[in-house]
């Protein structure tokens, strides 16, 4: 599976970050005017799983940074993947580029959020750095299933309140 054609792109009020994964367009876009890091890091946590069911190694194209904590992460996300999902395969990830821009003061940080323990427990873990909750449409919950899935933005968006931190609803489009 290969990440390629990273692009950011800010307009009228709104910022996109986009990426070709295996072939299709799939685009993470906030409607404020706030900019975003230039990373391919959402879209290798993205193609992680879908990988790992194809069996299929993750190529991130060499023009796209990854986060070198990231990077080092993976295998052990992976090994958790697999003990929780045995039909889930490990799987080799190659991404060249790891010069990452660091966040400047006025640029936000975000951490793809579900409403699960998993997610809770990395927002508390991290509750310093991040700024923002990150909500993506048709992941985790199918996007016919609108009814469960206002629930789960509104259940977000008080969590979110309780700690002092945003929330951002982004729908998964190809």
């Amino acid at each position: 599976m290969k990440i390629s054609d990273l692009e950011l792109d800010h307009k009228a009020g709104r910022t996109c970050l986009s990426a070709v994964v295996d072939g299709d367009r799939v685009h993470l876009t906030s409607h404020d005017a706030r900019r975003w890091i230039k990373s391919g890091d959402a879209f290798v946590v993205l193609a992680l799983i879908p990988a790992m069911e194809c069996g299929e190694a993750l190529e991130v194209d060499d023009r796209i940074p990854v986060s070198p904590g990231l990077l080092r992460r993976l295998r052990t996300i992976q090994e958790l993947y697999v003990e929780w999902f045995p039909d889930l395969r490990s799987i080799m990830i190659r991404a060249p580029n790891t010069d990452v821009p660091v966040p400047t003061p006025d640029e936000r940080i975000g951490c793809f959020f579900s409403g699960g323990v998993d997610s809770v427990y990395s927002v508390l873990r991290n509750l310093d750095t991040i700024d923002d909750l990150v909500l993506c449409r048709g992941l985790d919950i199918p996007f016919e299933e609108t009814e469960r899935w206002e629930r789960t933005v509104s259940a977000a968006r008080v969590f979110a309140d309780s700690i002092g931190k945003r929330v951002e609803v982004s729908s998964r489009s190809v």
